[in-house]
């Protein structure tokens, strides 16, 4: 099973887990899930893998006993690697996830991660037709059976018909979880989730609202919102605030004279949290809210 090749290729590097992990540059916890079978990596964790340990992803998967390269039988395997590398690429190109791409083509994230890292020796064509689609390149260039990655189309886009019309360059931002609009909430700043958005939001992260605390400042129960990262915001902008262990989205007021921050929602309903003197200390802004998005 590939947790226990994972342990065993950790083991003979004299590593532990925390060690591993560190190294990977991953969090603690997701490596530990991968060890003990209650998570599996995804094709670019498993190319990280593959690299840090100097063996094939075959090995890893247990498809091979030789940790040096894959062991093709014929000309579907290869034909598979070369297709699922294919697929893998242009999806890290575009910034889209295997979640993404699995809802758009009618397949969930498993069984993209089986075409990427090719344990599908043949896909059907309209299922190679709908990726090819969605990532928008030649289906032969796809299937490997040419060398134009796009097709030549003498159609006009939308985007020259129309000029109130722009295409959306997209961005991937790390979800951390769930953030309070009301009581605040554990916070858990592990994150394995993305959110494919605007590139022109000039944020690092996103967080969902949960509550009804922020609904005056249009932040509903459901709402992607986005972090800048920063230490510190001005008096009254709204940020992503930890209390210990718990994360809560409020406004900040910050009294330098008397050393007191007032976090205030918007709803009445709520009452302002208010700290003062050593219990500052553990108290720490990880951003300002700039955006948010939600479906319609």
């Amino acid at each position: 099973m590939f947790r226990n090749r994972l342990s065993e290729l950790r083991k003979s590097k004299g590593y532990n887990m925390k060690q591993t992990a560190a190294m990977l540059n991953l969090p603690y916890t997701t490596y530990v899930g991968y060890e003990k079978g209650e998570r599996e990596p995804d094709s670019e964790k498993l190319i990280l893998l593959s690299n840090f340990f100097n063996c094939s992803i075959d090995y890893l998967i247990y498809r091979s006993d030789n940790p040096n390269g894959h062991t093709i039988s014929d000309d579907n395997d290869l034909e598979a690697i070369e297709i699922g590398k294919r697929i893998h690429d242009k999806r890290i190109e575009l910034h889209i996830t295997q979640e993404e791409l699995g809802a758009a083509v009618g397949m969930n994230k498993s069984t993209v991660q089986r075409y990427e890292t090719g344990q599908v020796k043949k896909i059907k064509l309209p299922v190679l037709e709908a990726i090819a689609k969605h990532l928008g390149v030649n289906p032969a260039w796809l299937a490997g059976k040419s060398d134009v990655i796009k097709e030549e189309t003498t159609e006009q886009s939308l985007y020259d018909r129309f000029d109130n019309l722009h295409p959306v360059k997209l961005k991937r931002f790390p979800l951390l979880g769930e953030i309070a609009c009301g009581e605040p909430i554990y916070a858990d700043e592990d994150h394995e989730s993305y959110v494919s958005a605007d590139a022109d939001i000039r944020a690092d992260f996103c967080l969902k609202a949960k509550g009804d605390s922020m609904i005056n400042a249009d932040i509903h129960d459901g709402d992607v919102v986005f972090i800048r990262s920063q230490s510190m915001v001005e008096n009254g902008e709204i940020a992503a605030v930890i209390i210990e262990d718990e994360a809560t989205l409020k406004r900040v007021y910050y009294d330098r004279e008397n050393n007191r921050l007032q976090l205030i929602a918007e709803n009445p309903r709520y009452a302002p949290l208010v700290y003062t003197g050593e219990e500052l200390n553990y108290i720490r802004i990880l951003g300002k809210a700039v955006t948010l998005m939600r479906e319609l």
